[in-house]
Formats: C-alpha cells, structure tokens, sequence
C-alpha cells in the first residue's frame, strides 16, 4: 500500500511572525477611549455654555434698565412666605412702607452711590448661608484680580432664623462705630453662633463700645437698613440668598466664578447704570 506524501516543510525565515491584526485594532479602540473619556471629563463642565447661544435677560417690570438673568447659582435660605408674608400679628412686616421708595430709586438704594466707572456690585447676604459665603469670596476674588473695576455694596437678608437676625444687627450697629472692619472680619471668620453675649464680646475684643452696641442693634437706624434691604430684595425677586444685582443683572444664587466674571465684563462694556432711564 503506497503511502501519500509528505508535505515539504516550510521555508525558514528570519524574521517573526506579524502579531495579529485583531490586537492592534483593541488597542486602538482602548486608546481612543481613553482619549474621549479624558475630554469629556476635561470639558464637561463647559458643555452647557458650548452648546449655549448666549445668556438669556428678562426685563424685571417697573425697574428699568434691570434686567434679571434666565439662570440660577447655588442657594441656601429659602424665605418663601416671610419675605412677602404677614406677621403673626396680622400687620404688614414694617420693611413694605420701604417698598414705593426703593422702587422710585433703586440705584440710590440699591448701589448707595456706587454707581461710577467700576462696575457696582449688590450682593444679599445671610450670615449662615454657606452659599453666601461661596459668592462673596468669588467676588473678593475678582476684585483683587480686577483692582477699582468693580465695588461691592453688602445688602443684609437674613432669613436663615433669629441667629441670621442678631448676627445682621450686630454687623449694621457695628458700622456705627469707628474700627468696624475688624468687627465684621472676627465675625464672619469665627462662625459663632450668633447671640448678644457673644456680639458684646467680639465688640469688646476688637475695641468696639459693646454697649452701645447692643443699644444700636436695637435702634430705629438699624431697623431702617434692614427694612430697606428686605424692600429692596422683594421688588427684585431675592426670596432666597444670595441675590445679587451686577450693574444691570439681577441673578438669584452664587454662580461660578468665569459667569460672574462674564456679567461684570459685559456690564462694564454698557457703561454706568442710569435707573429709569
């Protein structure tokens, strides 16, 4: 019986066998995913402005040239009812005798005069808002980056209960006194919490009389800034902190720092604010 033949062997070669194409091709796919995972989380932040048009202004009625900004930041107190509410008595909180006046001049109000080449910035503030904290720091910020391009006016809105109350009382009698910058600094770093016995004391460690103080904290000068500053946050829609009014733009909540610098840019390019004009 004849046997089939033997196949000749194969021709000896130098050099290796090529890898398979397969392989190159899973690495490819792996590095390109590798590479779009790294840009969207590189850009993810940004895509909502990307893909934007541009931000979008609504009018706020009877307060011309304000306009309030279609976007919200971050916020913390939600006043709801107290803002524009009734006191458990039945009669209107004193802060609406304060509402025709601020709404016939809101920039005397609103900037108390800072209204000049730099960009006026009104910010409203709650003592215990973390997020006020947030937007006053951005703020400081760009005007340490920015010098005399913009000046910031504080506006107190405490809504955050009787702690918020004492703690704005305590900062607005303060400013009655020489040295209140030191006040207001111990006070906002030291995150106490907020009673007359510990105003009186960070008043006396600072060189501030506590007791007139404590007297001021209860006068008519001090209840007047604080009913002008909850009249002006009502007619502008402020029902929460921070509410802030750059120039023109009116926005509720702490934006980013590229947004807020984006409004304050435009705001500039616009020039000074002229109410009712």
């Amino acid at each position: 019986m004849q046997r089939p033949p033997i196949p000749p062997p194969e021709a000896a070669t130098d050099h290796p066998p090529a890898p398979p194409a397969r392989k190159w091709r899973r690495r490819a796919v792996l590095a390109s995913g590798a590479a779009a995972l790294f840009l969207w989380v590189r850009y993810l932040p940004q895509l909502p402005e990307i893909f934007a048009s541009g931000p979008e202004y609504h009018p706020i009625p009877g307060l011309a040239p304000f306009r309030s900004l279609d976007a919200q930041g971050s916020v913390t107190a939600q006043g709801g009812g107290a803002l524009i509410g009734i006191e458990p008595t039945g009669e209107a909180p004193s802060w609406h005798a304060w509402v025709p006046r601020v709404t016939s001049d809101p920039c005397r109000y609103l900037f108390a005069g800072g209204n000049g080449a730099a960009v006026p910035v009104a910010y409203f503030t709650d003592y215990q808002c973390p997020n006020c904290r947030l937007l006053e720091a951005r703020l400081a910020d760009y005007a340490a980056d920015h010098p005399e391009s913009i000046v910031l006016i504080r506006h107190e809105l405490p809504l955050l209960g009787p702690s918020s109350v004492i703690a704005a009382r305590a900062l607005l009698a303060a400013r009655l006194q020489p040295g209140s910058a030191a006040f207001e600094r111990r006070l906002m770093q030291g995150r106490v919490v907020a009673n007359t016995q510990a105003m009186a004391a960070i008043a006396a460690s600072v060189g501030l009389d506590p007791a007139r103080l404590l007297r001021d904290m209860q006068g008519q000068a001090v209840q007047d800034r604080l009913d002008r500053d909850r009249a002006l946050a009502s007619i502008f829609g402020f029902f929460a902190t921070p509410g802030c009014v750059i120039g023109r733009t009116a926005f509720l909540g702490a934006l980013d720092a590229r947004q807020l610098g984006r409004i304050i840019e435009a705001e500039a390019a616009l020039g000074p604010v002229r109410c009712n004009a």
